[in-house]
């Protein structure tokens, strides 16, 4: 029905060719500049798996060759109009489909794209950990292909009718094949970049795994938020932990400028409120946090959160660092009263003691108590005297592991007892308490914790 020429016919499939690789490696290179823009302060970024790497340069394969094949038809069923040409024109329909089909869905993916990387790489950092589009939502981009091969037949149907089918048929053979092959081909080394990228990064470089929590919560104010990392070397838990701000290795004693120039950095109102983030392996000794939370309340740096791993089965988060167990530490100043809390709760019978016992046991005034009778030992004691302090007795042996779990424990007995109190006096959860109601709980129930450290 339609006559090309061989001329026409050779133009088509080199530029279709040609367009379909050079839009490949435009695609390639979308995705590497959304995962450039996913770095964050420790070098943690959206980093694919080899599965997931070909399944998207297998979509974009396709999205490629089938608008490469789209700007084939294009050329090969274009021919001059004359001036006075008024009637419709099938080749005219064709060629017009599939200019449209080209620039209506680039357009639309290149938007996708944008919103895509302004929310997930740049506003949502980190949310590769929480949204995997590969394993979630696969199942949309095999639509897309399907779609778009099918609408790229969809005047050929309309004008050569039974007899474009065996020609479609061939051509989804075709493009399978060019699909598979050209996505075979890594224009970009993501191996090397991944490990080069891994080699600055503390979560791969060191020994590095954040103790789990039930309870923790949300630095909402990020801009205030120092971080200091404590690790090891990997496959060596025996040497002295290493100590990192941000990016760079520290001593102990150069806190004292890095804090100091941070809190220059802002402005007097936030200086009072910056927060450092203690990012320690669960694994490390208790001897070396202690000497940090030392030399931190030293310097009046009193505001601390310690980075946890939350322990939720209903929901995953990864291993950021978002997540943390908010603290205060005492001041070390000169003319700053004792901590009396500690004696006057002793006179007064209102102390419970708690110290590691071994790895799967601990010792709450003077009883041993298995780790899972932990939570429900100081709930209950809670209950009974709600105005109790706790005094957590660490030791130099410690693993700090052990102490986010006393911690956690701890919190969760005493978000317990709120609960009950509310369901037995409210007649309503917690959660759904006015403000004045929480306020009364929180005084009846609070969380009061001393600690004292022990070499032994």
């Amino acid at each position: 029905m339609f006559q090309v020429s061989r001329f026409r016919l050779w133009v088509g499939i080199v530029l279709g060719l040609g367009y379909a690789v050079v839009l490949y490696g435009l695609l390639i290179g979308m995705r590497e500049t959304i995962r450039l823009f996913s770095y964050d302060e420790i070098y943690d970024y959206w980093r694919l798996t080899d599965s997931e790497y070909r399944f998207y340069n297998l979509f974009f394969a396709f999205v490629s060759i089938i608008a490469g094949q789209s700007l084939c038809f294009s050329i090969w069923f274009e021919r001059s109009r004359s001036l006075f040409e008024n009637r419709h024109n099938n080749r005219r329909d064709i060629v017009h489909d599939q200019r449209f089909l080209n620039w209506s869905f680039l357009l639309w993916f290149a938007k996708v794209a944008f919103l895509y990387g302004l929310f997930f790489g740049i506003s949502f950092k980190m949310s590769f950990k929480v949204i995997d589009a590969h394993e979630e939502f696969g199942y949309v981009f095999v639509h897309i292909v399907i779609v778009l091969f099918l609408q790229s037949w969809t005047s050929l149907l309309r004008t050569l009718k039974r007899k474009a089918y065996k020609w479609m048929f061939g051509s989804m053979l075709l493009v399978s094949l060019l699909s598979f092959g050209i996505s075979s081909v890594n224009i970009i080394d993501y191996p090397s970049i991944n490990k080069s990228l891994r080699e600055k990064n503390i979560w791969y470089k060191y020994q590095f795994e954040l103790p789990q929590s039930r309870t923790f919560e949300n630095i909402t104010k990020p801009s205030l938020v120092e971080y200091i990392f404590l690790v090891r070397p990997k496959n060596d838990s025996e040497s002295k932990p290493i100590i990192f701000w941000h990016k760079h290795e520290i001593q102990l004693e150069d806190l004292d400028k890095v804090i100091r120039e941070s809190r220059e950095m802002l402005i007097t109102y936030d200086q009072s409120k910056m927060i450092i983030q203690l990012c320690i392996d669960k694994d490390i000794e208790m001897k070396y946090v202690n000497q940090i939370k030392k030399e931190l309340s030293r310097l009046n740096a009193l505001n601390i959160a310690f980075a946890v791993q939350p322990n939720d089965e209903n929901n995953y988060y990864g291993s950021y660092i978002a997540y943390t167990l908010r603290m205060r530490l005492r001041p070390q100043t000169e003319g700053f009263p004792p901590d009396i809390m500690l004696e006057l709760s002793r006179e007064r019978n209102r102390l419970c003691q708690i110290s590691r016992v071994n790895e799967t046991r601990w010792l709450i005034n003077g009883e041993q108590v298995e780790n899972k009778q932990v939570l429900e030992r100081i709930k209950c004691i809670i209950i009974k005297e709600p105005n109790i302090f706790f005094e957590f007795q660490t030791k130099d042996s410690d693993r700090f592991g052990d102490y986010i779990f006393l911690h956690d424990q701890a919190r969760q007995a005493v978000e317990a007892a709120r609960k009950e109190y509310s369901k037995l006096h409210f007649s309503r959860p917690y959660e759904n308490l006015g403000y004045e109601d929480e306020e009364e709980l929180r005084d009846l129930f609070p969380l009061g914790i001393i600690e004292t450290h022990s070499q032994h």
